[in-house]
């Protein structure tokens, strides 16, 4: 059944995501939007829109958001961050990130007994282990290892995959406004470990003059980092060789050239406003047709890894006595990749936290896809 606007009607569809995003910043000055966060506001409204078919589930534009908008967006968020400056909270969240990664592991091997999967389980756990780790990069890479990328299970994997990572970041998002769940994280916290801003939430629209000359400026920056990425992964078959180009030059240059990079007006706000359009686009994305066409079983098996991910992720936290946020933003990380991790930290005014859940989502999917291919080989 096609929608009210077509996968090919790209003027008014790129009108639609923008205005959806355009909705999450309005929205988010409101009290009931700084508690649930922009970006959850609009991850709602694109899913919902998606799936009563006004809008179209897959479409060239979402194609071009997804390759385009995340990395210049994560670019100019980093182009301010001091690599210096993120010393305190880089220990803490590796460490947690770690754990999570480790309890997405336990997840696969625990659905993998659980649920009865076609012939090519083993593969399914793999490439599941790997996107909760890494993301989507690395769940092609486990499909590719075991010659099941073109296979019937591809279809139903991705929705799950989509379907999930859109619910988990939705849980994730609500998570600052459960005041009980701060005040038993915050009883335990080390004073060493810095606290979330909950008062900062939102305030990152109006948070600095804008001046177009820095943002152009800083666009051309990112811009140029993403076409140095595009070369090495042409040149060398990597893929998400462009994003992670864009995070080291970017943190390169708000290290190196810290002065002048400060001096930069607006930039940040400009990376929030790129990956809104991305969040609106992702929310679109989240097809629950193609699960009921093809079974629900994936699906389960996806909830079942991010619940344990979560079982495990934050009793740990708790227990190393660190704060909700970096808990939150390590798990986000972890789960759904730096493309989302450091946007919703900055949304929900963990500002101190979007490099290192930035940082430690590229260290994911550099990690995944051996411990995707591993766990796949052994449950084989």
């Amino acid at each position: 059944m096609s929608s009210l606007i077509g996968a090919h009607d790209d003027g008014l569809l790129w009108a639609a995501i923008i205005g959806i995003a355009a909705f999450g910043v309005w929205a988010e000055r409101s009290a009931l939007g700084r508690r649930i966060s922009g970006a959850v506001i609009v991850l709602m409204v694109g899913f919902g829109l998606g799936n009563l078919n006004l809008l179209p589930v897959k479409a060239p534009v979402y194609t071009a958001v997804f390759s385009n908008f995340i990395p210049l967006g994560i670019g100019l968020l980093l182009l301010q961050l001091d690599l210096k400056s993120l010393k305190s909270e880089a220990g803490p969240i590796l460490t947690i990130f770690m754990i999570g990664a480790l309890g997405t592991t336990l997840g696969a091997f625990i659905g993998f007994h659980l649920f009865l999967l076609p012939a090519d389980g083993n593969a399914v756990a793999g490439m599941l282990a790997a996107t909760y780790i890494g993301g989507s990069v690395n769940l092609v890479a486990v499909a590719d290892a075991f010659r099941v990328t073109e296979g019937d299970i591809m279809v139903p994997v991705i929705a799950s995959d989509t379907i999930a990572t859109i619910v988990y970041l939705l849980i994730l998002g609500l998570i600052p406004a459960l005041k009980p769940l701060r005040l038993v994280f915050e009883s335990r916290q080390r004073a060493s470990v810095p606290v979330a801003d909950q008062a900062g939430a939102g305030s990152h629209w109006s948070a600095a003059r804008f001046d177009i000359g820095s943002v152009l400026l800083a666009l051309l920056l990112v811009m140029l980092f993403a076409a140095a990425g595009d070369a090495i992964q042409a040149r060398f078959d990597m893929p998400g060789a462009k994003i992670l180009t864009v995070t080291v030059l970017a943190l390169a240059a708000a290290t190196l050239f810290a002065p002048q990079m400060q001096r930069l007006k607006g930039t940040f706000q400009l990376g929030m406003g790129f990956l809104f359009v991305f969040f609106a686009a992702l929310g679109a994305n989240g097809d629950l047709r193609a699960l009921i066409e093809t079974g629900p079983v994936v699906l389960f098996f996806a909830f079942t890894v991010i619940l344990v991910h979560f079982l495990v992720i934050f009793p740990a936290g708790y227990l190393l006595k660190l704060p909700l946020s970096a808990v939150t933003t390590a798990s986000n990380a972890c789960v759904c990749g730096s493309a989302t991790a450091g946007p919703m930290a900055a949304d929900a005014g963990w500002t101190h936290l979007v490099g290192p859940g930035i940082v430690i989502g590229m260290l994911g999917t550099a990690i995944a896809s051996f411990i995707g291919i591993a766990l796949a080989g052994w449950l084989g």
